[in-house]
């Protein structure tokens, strides 16, 4: 008996242990499950998913002159820059291998969502 309680004690113990904390700002996109399948089977993608949120996204002027070859418009009222999972969210926008421009109807910005690489390079050298 005492041995029994006593695996039963580790093994649950040993989930706490193991356990990591879950960016709670991703729940509103994304299931707990899959965040944590994400976390134990590839802790690089969930680090870079969260990293994404404050920093895959800002605005700039865009292009002036010339025709652009941007053709993707959004309809974006907020006064500040959209973040990651705001996009993502709102209008399915996605991290790519490339980096999006996507211009914003009724101003002269655009918005830019850089490529997995810029991120991955900037999480990098972050650290």
């Amino acid at each position: 008996m005492k041995i029994l309680f006593a695996t039963l004690f580790y093994v649950s113990f040993g989930q706490f242990a193991f356990c990591q904390k879950i960016d709670t700002r991703l729940l509103e996109n994304y299931s707990e499950s899959y965040l944590i399948a994400l976390q134990n089977e590839n802790v690089k993608d969930y680090n870079l998913l969260v990293y994404a949120i404050d920093n895959a996204c800002y605005t700039t002027q865009a292009p002036t002159g010339k025709s652009s070859d941007i053709s993707q418009k959004i309809i974006w009222s907020g006064n500040e820059d959209p973040n990651f999972l705001d996009i993502n969210r709102e209008f399915g926008i996605v991290l790519e291998n490339f980096n999006q421009y996507i211009l914003i109807e009724g101003t002269d910005k655009m918005l830019v969502v850089k490529s997995k690489f810029v991120l991955e390079n900037e999480l990098t050298n972050k650290k």
